[in-house]
């Protein structure tokens, strides 16, 4: 079993909140010549975790195209209450080109949370959701 130590730092703290979540899920994870925000868990899927640890109900993801592949997920985590989303990159990729590129080349994601729930803003048909917690998505 993994320890997982988290700072005082937000990031972090939300980083240790979705690999404690995925843990208790799929009974652990490594990171693949050290990636740093690349993980496969012991049951074989691989994820990137993202955070944003933004203090409104909109949140921006950064993720390179390198890690828009087929059969891997993104774990977003939102901060706040951490909220944390398990999306395949299989639904989001006949969508990739809706995503802008920031100055680094990275396809932007921006969370909304309004009333009406939640929603990836570039794919509002996408039913977010149901990817809320998801973590069973992983094993």
């Amino acid at each position: 079993m993994r320890v997982i130590v988290a700072s005082s730092r937000s990031r972090p703290v939300l980083d240790a909140h979705a690999l404690a979540a995925v843990e208790a899920a799929t009974e652990g994870w490594h990171q693949p010549n050290g990636r740093r925000k690349t993980f496969v868990t012991t049951t074989g899927a691989t994820f990137h975790l993202r955070t944003y640890k933004g203090r409104s109900a909109e949140w921006f993801f950064g993720i390179a195209d390198r890690f828009w592949q087929q059969g891997e997920f993104f774990v977003l985590v939102c901060s706040g209450n951490p909220t944390v989303f398990v999306v395949p990159v299989d639904e989001l990729l006949p969508h990739r080109q809706n995503f802008s590129l920031d100055k680094h080349g990275s396809r932007k994601l921006k969370i909304d949370r309004s009333s009406f729930g939640w929603k990836l803003r570039q794919v509002p048909s996408l039913p977010l959701a149901r990817y809320r917690d998801a973590f069973d998505l992983l094993t």
